[in-house]
């Protein structure tokens, strides 16, 4: 193997295919080569990254060079020249997005080419970690091109890109979310009812786990309203089945999820919260049968839900219309009574915020309606209070563990 020269500071070094996959097998197999050899490439590599070079050469070396043993080349070389390749186009998409042209011009490289270029790569890759890297090498280009119709290019993609592709790519984007600005944010926000479109057509080959799993990235950090969740009726409902049958913990944090990012103090929330409510509601015959004696992580999962209905809802709670607000209360009193003590704790941040709600009603009268109408519920949590509170047997009382009691 020829050592990769050390280039003369003040030259600009001459990138090709040949050269570059010679410098990282040296940067991966420094044992077969000399120190100066391998600092070289380590030099010769930095540089590249922050070539516009670097466009066109990782495009080829994820599009041409698919991960498989060829010419010479060990399967580990080939994976770690796959993933460096993706990598340094997550990295180029990020931060030298101005290197890219309208079109190709000269030693220049289009965005459209890009954009192509790298949805073709991610056609052909299948490790978890290069797709990891180029579906959000994929939502920073979109945001830095400007790029408003992602969404639908995505959603749209004809074979061989699979729906579980699709998914990757739109959990890609709903993570950088928060990144966008302006057109971008806007135009993502407005295309939410497409990805949930999708997610509800129950597209074959996808797992529902991975379906919940794609939803719960996208309402935890994309802003859109909350019609998108009501006109998703089909895909809700398998939500809540997989709550009902398995107790998925994606299936549960995403009906949580929900009623955090559209919580009842807001206004236009309300169909959704009526909506949730009832939902939420329909569970509460299958936790009386499991949660005595029943699978600790799926009655865990069940106090989750009710606990934060509680908690996302307080306002509803507060509220001076007859709601049947203590039958909410009460359901949280429940799962506070659970036997394992370290899941009915799970409950006690609802009581300290829903204690505090009352103490700020007005008027006085008001608030001693509240406190009358809630005094039996407050009766009894004391009880469950000095439970949770009692010191197993067997467990030695340092300082942090008094701290915490």
């Amino acid at each position: 193997m020829a050592n990769i020269q050390t280039t003369n500071p003040v030259s600009t070094p001459t990138y090709d295919i040949t050269t570059l996959n010679q410098a990282l097998s040296t940067v991966f197999n420094p044992t077969q080569t000399n120190a100066s050899s391998t600092k070289a490439a380590h030099t010769y590599l930095e540089t590249f990254q922050r070539s516009p070079s670097a466009w066109s050469l990782t495009l080829h070396n994820l599009t041409n060079n698919p991960p498989t043993n060829h010419q010479g080349e060990t399967l580990a070389d080939a994976m770690n020249r796959t993933f460096f390749s993706a990598q340094t186009l997550k990295i180029k998409c990020a931060l030298d997005a101005h290197q890219i042209t309208e079109g190709n011009n000269g030693n220049t490289i289009g965005a459209e080419h890009v954009k192509q270029g790298l949805m073709h790569a991610l056609t052909l890759q299948t490790s978890p970690p290069v797709l990891s890297q180029l579906s959000s090498a994929l939502a920073a280009l979109s945001i830095n091109l400007s790029w408003t119709t992602v969404i639908n290019d995505v959603l749209s993609l004809p074979p061989p890109t699979t729906p579980t592709l699709k998914c990757i790519m739109i959990t890609g984007i709903s993570e950088e979310y928060a990144h966008g600005k302006g057109e971008w944010r806007q135009a993502t926000t407005w295309q939410s009812k497409d990805v949930f479109d999708f997610l509800s057509s129950s597209p074959q080959g996808v797992s529902q786990n991975l379906l919940t799993k794609t939803a719960l990235n996208w309402v935890t950090y994309v802003d859109f309203p909350p019609s998108v969740i009501l006109d998703s009726g089909i895909f809700v409902q398998r939500v809540f089945e997989s709550v009902v049958n398995n107790g998925d913990e994606e299936s549960v944090d995403f009906v949580i999820e929900v009623m955090r990012r559209f919580p009842s103090f807001y206004r236009e929330n309300e169909r959704l919260v009526e909506a949730w409510v009832g939902k939420v509601m329909e569970l509460v015959p299958v936790f009386e049968n499991i949660k005595v004696g029943g699978d600790e992580e799926r009655v865990r999962g069940f106090v989750r839900i009710f606990t934060d209905m509680g908690e996302s809802y307080v306002s509803l709670l507060m509220d001076s219309r007859d709601l049947n607000q203590g039958a909410l209360v009460n359901l949280v009193l429940e799962c506070a009574g659970v036997t394992n003590r370290e899941v009915a704790c799970i409950t006690m941040n609802f009581w300290y915020m829903f204690v505090a709600e009352i103490e700020r009603l007005e008027p006085y009268e008001f608030r001693q309606d509240k406190i009358d109408g809630f005094s039996r519920i407050f009766t009894d949590l004391v009880g469950v209070c000095c439970r949770l509170l009692v010191v197993e047997e067997g467990v030695e009382e340092d300082g942090d563990f008094e701290d915490e009691q």
